[in-house]
């Protein structure tokens, strides 16, 4: 294990990236910027130091350098002699850079320091660097209107490669599991990178080594920070996002609102629409650091969050939807926790449909993606030259990903009806699945996904994300692949193995079929009772079983004819003993019964638009009796298919309402 100084050391001599970083600084000491002060910040290990000492030497040591944390510890700044010395060089028409390392230390003298700046000639530019972004009396000063603060980010999978190319390690599996670990950031590449070369053992790390990279990394990170700061670490890396009501609930203690603001306020968390977020890395890091340390505390924690995330989805239902990544995060097995942890970009990410126009761009996306995941690189992925033909059939087959309008991934969602169904048949690997299908209503396909490689990692739970929303969307899905990685994840979130649809190439590609059959039960009711089995055993507050909702289900059929068969509510009470039948004759039980489910159905055909649609639904096949199911399925416009699985989702919905409920 090499020391931090050590690979300090390294990185300067193979300074990669940082290129507009650079060129920025230089256009700032210059005066060729609008603003005097330059802030460039970002959590220990992304690069500052690095980036700060490349400057200085491309600056040939025209700077005035202050070690800001040094200062602040020895309280030696001479403001008098620094003034005179800013002032002299400013005399002879060159541009004068005053640059402070470690500018978070400053804010316990920033009133005297600001007044000091003002007195500063317009010619000098300041450069700081720091952990966090400016705040507090630096915004409400003077200089407000004159600092520009720029965060730094992750270095790309493309600068990682160049770096290891550098270090001799050239075999791109190797430089891939370099940036799967350091996701970029400098200081665990450089690292990851020194560990390799001295364990010697390609592309992978000794169990005793990553840990002690992990520890140093958390470490540094960790440095000069309060003590509670590490342990709301461990409890916001369980999650994918988090709030204070979160980490409460996991860490089983209220917290300080204070302390939560100067959590969230580190820079390697992130706010975003919902609540807060951590840094990719960071988050794998610090959980990968408090599972191997304590494991059973983790085990802890990530069944305390999922009732959390049950508990929000209860209380709210209408987020049913917005959850399922919450959940897929808490899933017990860390296959699945890894493939939605990662990759939840910054910046402006949309789906667009795709155009034709677009067509060549998703033809090299698909092959590269292809070549870069595929275990037989050389071999050509299944439909590539069936691309032009879906989509001039159904353009809406392709859902293209865009940052910043640059094309960056897709995804193919294939109807399987029609014509489409003939341009499959050319495809000779789809022959066994073709062959033996019986055909359903709005069945797809997918099975062609590409993306531009070095950014897989950063937008996997994004496009992750955006997949699961269209199989919600679906009633039948075959998902046909040869990316082995991607295996155990579909089985583990309610696929059915499809081996009667497997094929192989003509070079041995092994294309597994998977099956999502959303005809009775949607996806997020599969993927709820897949995410963690045990939690669901153990947990104090069961969820509901298909035992309840058929007992529930025996009720509402004889729901007219409760006070006729008094033991149905005996039935009742046994589900939901909270809604208070004691002490009442049977007679006066089953009519308290009628009542209440027909209340709880009405209070749920007054809901949203989706609960009024259950609720309607419950009304018309239980209180009015109406039969057959295809006759309710007209009445609500939608197929029977459709309607059975709503059927299903409104039985749930009332049981929920149900139980949470009040008792009468």
């Amino acid at each position: 294990m090499v020391s931090s100084q050590k690979a300090l050391r390294s990185e300067m001599a193979r300074f990669v990236g940082r290129t507009s970083e650079l060129n920025l600084l230089h256009q700032h000491a210059d005066g060729k910027t609008a603003w005097r002060w330059l802030h460039l910040y970002g959590p220990s290990g992304i690069g500052k130091s690095t980036l700060l000492r490349r400057f200085m030497t491309e600056r040939n040591g025209r700077c005035h350098y202050i070690d800001g944390g040094k200062v602040i510890q020895q309280n030696d700044i001479e403001t008098g002699e620094l003034s005179t010395q800013l002032e002299t060089d400013g005399s002879f028409g060159n541009p004068v850079v005053l640059l402070i390392d470690s500018f978070d230390h400053w804010h316990a003298i920033e009133h005297g320091f600001l007044q000091w700046m003002e007195s500063l000639a317009p010619g000098v530019r300041i450069v700081t660097f720091g952990r966090s972004t400016i705040t507090g009396g630096w915004l409400r000063s003077e200089w407000a209107d004159s600092i520009h603060a720029v965060q730094l980010q992750a270095l790309t999978s493309a600068e990682v490669g160049r770096y290891a190319t550098d270090r001799g390690i050239v075999n791109s599996a190797d430089q891939a599991e370099l940036f799967r670990f350091s996701r970029g950031v400098p200081l665990a590449m450089v690292l990851a990178v020194e560990t390799l070369l001295i364990g010697g053992e390609s592309g992978r790390f000794a169990r005793e080594d990553k840990y002690q990279l992990i520890a140093a990394l958390m470490q540094g990170l960790l440095q000069g920070l309060p003590a509670d700061v590490g342990r709301m670490l461990e409890a916001a890396s369980v999650y994918w996002r988090f709030n204070e009501e979160r980490l409460s609930a996991v860490m089983e203690k209220e917290l300080e609102p204070d302390s939560f603001r100067r959590f969230v306020d580190l820079p390697f968390v992130t706010m975003k629409e919902d609540g807060w977020m951590l840094h990719d890395a960071v988050r794998a890091w610090a959980l990968e650091d408090f599972i191997l340390r304590r494991p059973t505390a983790y085990e802890e924690m990530r069944r305390n969050a999922l009732s959390q995330i049950r508990k929000e989805e209860r209380l709210r239902p209408q987020l049913r939807d917005r959850l399922q990544i919450d959940k897929m995060s808490l899933h017990e097995h860390p296959i699945v926790r890894a493939i939605s942890f990662s990759g939840h970009p910054a910046g402006e990410i949309e789906l667009r449909r795709c155009r034709q126009a677009d067509l060549p761009a998703l033809h090299d996306l698909y092959l590269d993606f292809h070549r870069y995941s595929s275990p037989t690189p050389d071999d050509p992925p299944p439909m590539l030259h069936l691309i032009p033909e879906i989509w001039e059939i159904d353009p809406a087959s392709f859902i293209t990903v865009w940052k910043q309008n640059e094309l960056i991934a897709f995804f193919g969602k294939i109807p399987l009806r029609g014509r489409m169904l003939q341009v499959a048949a050319k495809e000779p690997l789809l022959g066994p699945f073709l062959k033996a299908w019986q055909p359903v209503p709005n069945a797809y396909l997918f099975s062609i996904v590409g993306m531009r490689p070095e950014l897989e990692g950063n937008i996997r739970g994004y496009f992750l994300n955006a997949l699961i929303n269209h199989f919600s969307r679906s009633e039948w899905i075959l998902d046909f692949t040869c990316y082995k990685e991607w295996f155990p994840v579909f089985e583990l979130c309610g696929f059915e193995r499809g081996e009667w649809a497997d094929a192989a190439s003509a070079k041995g590609t092994e294309y597994r079929a998977f099956i999502l059959d959303l005809r009775e039960e949607d996806f997020i009711a599969k993927l709820d009772r897949s995410v963690s089995r045990v939690t669901a055993a153990q947990s104090v507050e069961e969820p509901i079983t298909k035992q309840d909702i058929e007992e529930l289900k025996k009720i509402l059929k004889h729901w007219s004819v409760l006070r006729r068969q008094p033991a149905w509510a005996e039935t009742y009470a046994r589900l939901f003993p909270h809604r208070l039948l004691n002490g009442l004759s049977d007679e006066a039980a089953a009519y308290a019964v009628q009542q209440d489910l027909k209340e709880t159905i009405g209070r749920l055909a007054d809901g949203d638009e989706t609960e009024a649609l259950y609720g309607k639904l419950l009304t018309h096949l239980y209180l009015e009796k109406i039969r057959p199911h295809k006759r309710v399925a007209n009445l609500l416009n939608v197929s029977t298919a459709t309607y059975f699985r709503y059927l299903n989702k409104a039985l749930e919905m009332l049981y929920q309402s149900l139980n949470d409920g009040k008792a009468r």
